[in-house]
């Protein structure tokens, strides 16, 4: 084999954020998440030796974490740092397996960098002979190509990032993933020179508790979306939502006609990025009967709701995405039994509950209770104060948004029996 034929030997995945697939993920729009944005910036070519290798931007469902990935990504590589990245996608076998993976990385930082390229294709020569196969193990597929030519590159190299967006959406058991991410993070402690990690997730059980796990105290920095003060985060929906105007086919004088439309959407999307985006493709479809459209978001109204239904069809289909890969058919009876008590709780209760409450409220088994929240972590908030464990038990526990509560509580939105909650059987 030549060289170029070792690298393509590995045959990696399209899944940059160049790829076909990653078209629909816009960039962070001019103006928004900038505090965010130039503290990755700073992390990603800060040369301190002391500096923590690997950043996990967290957040629930919606909140813009592939914008950020795309944008970083974006900037990276025109600042010539951008080492590889992988955005991952649900349903596309290449995009949602772990066996290409780490081969993917290695072939991408070999074309990206020419000081790591003859490391790698040397490595790629001898992982050609060794094992003799497309499908070994993950842990020799990084010792091989990753850790072994890393090592070798020199210490005066300048940073290099490998971003990874969406692991949440990775197909393999739980257990699987939560070794890809294991190892994932422990490369950058072979290398001599700055090799940082930027991994953007939903909170999904395993991947939260592995970073929130006393193993990754010192290794890796968790940023929780949710914690940027929501006036902030209203600010950059607002600046989201001009911009789109801007280039949409409303009226030129929309603005004028209507000039508390960017707030009162702003506010309507309460710190939900994909709300907002509905929202305005929702109004740029007619522009003729904005009005009308804009009289349906603003309202709370169930019938006002009803109407606007098609106009949800992307979160709608984003909440049964994530309920449905949260508790699948085989999930034991009781844990069903306190999902639809738990769902009914956060839908029908105007007070934010903790999961002790519940318990107690409900008369249900606790560990079930935790076991439901922490499955529902990318549609659901719950309280940060006190340990871990006082968290699942005390935090108080409310939707990511007021759609979801809506989606729950209409069957014409929500068709499975398991998730529907039913407003007067509830009350």
């Amino acid at each position: 084999l030549d060289d170029n034929q070792a690298l393509e030997n590995l045959r990696p995945a399209e899944a940059s954020h160049e790829s076909d697939h990653t078209k629909h993920i816009d960039r962070a729009y001019k103006g928004t998440r900038k505090t965010l944005l130039d503290e990755l910036g700073v992390w990603a070519h800060s040369l301190d030796p002391k500096e923590i290798p690997v950043y996990v931007l967290m957040g629930e469902a919606g909140t813009g974490k592939s914008a950020i990935a795309k944008e970083m990504a974006h900037r990276l590589k025109g600042d010539e740092v951008l080492g590889c990245s992988f955005f991952f996608k649900g349903g596309e076998d290449s995009l949602s397996r772990s066996r290409v993976f780490f081969k993917t990385i290695a072939h991408n930082l070999a074309l990206s960098h020419e000081e790591i390229y003859p490391h790698v294709v040397s490595s790629a020569h001898a992982h050609h002979h060794l094992r003799l196969g497309q499908n070994t193990e993950m842990q020799y597929q990084v010792a091989d190509l990753l850790d072994e030519p890393l090592a070798k590159v020199p210490a005066g190299h300048k940073p290099v990032v490998i971003i990874v967006d969406a692991p949440d959406e990775c197909a393999e058991d739980p257990s699987v993933i939560r070794e890809m991410l294991k190892l994932l993070t422990d490369i950058p402690a072979k290398a001599k020179f700055p090799l940082r990690i930027l991994i953007t997730t939903r909170p999904e059980k395993h991947i939260y508790d592995l970073f929130h796990s006393n193993k990754m105290n010192g290794r890796v920095h968790v940023k929780d979306l949710h914690t940027i003060p929501k006036s902030n985060v209203i600010a950059d929906i607002a600046s989201y939502l001009s911009a789109r105007i801007e280039k949409s086919d409303l009226p030129d004088d929309f603005l004028q006609s209507y000039p508390d439309a960017v707030q009162r959407l702003a506010r309507r999307a309460d710190g939900f990025f994909i709300y907002a985006k509905v929202a305005i493709d929702f109004i740029s479809l007619y522009p003729t009967l904005t009005d009308q459209h804009l009289k349906l978001l603003y309202s709370d109204d169930r019938a006002s709701q009803t109407s606007a239904g098609p106009a949800y069809a992307p979160l709608d289909e984003l909440y049964g995405e994530v309920l449905q890969k949260a508790f699948s058919d085989k999930t034991p009876l009781s844990v069903k039994k306190s999902v639809q008590e738990v769902l009914g709780a956060i839908a029908i209760l105007k007070d934010s509950l903790s999961a002790k409450v519940m318990t107690d409220l409900l008369k249900l088994d606790i560990k079930n209770v935790c076991l439901v929240v922490d499955n529902l972590r990318s549609v659901i908030l719950q309280g940060e104060d006190g340990s871990q464990d006082d968290r699942r038990a005390y935090g108080k526990i409310l939707p990511i948004h007021s759609t979801f509560i809506q989606y729950l509580t209409d069957h014409t939105r929500c068709k499975s029996d398991m998730f529907y909650i039913d407003p007067a059987e509830h009350h």
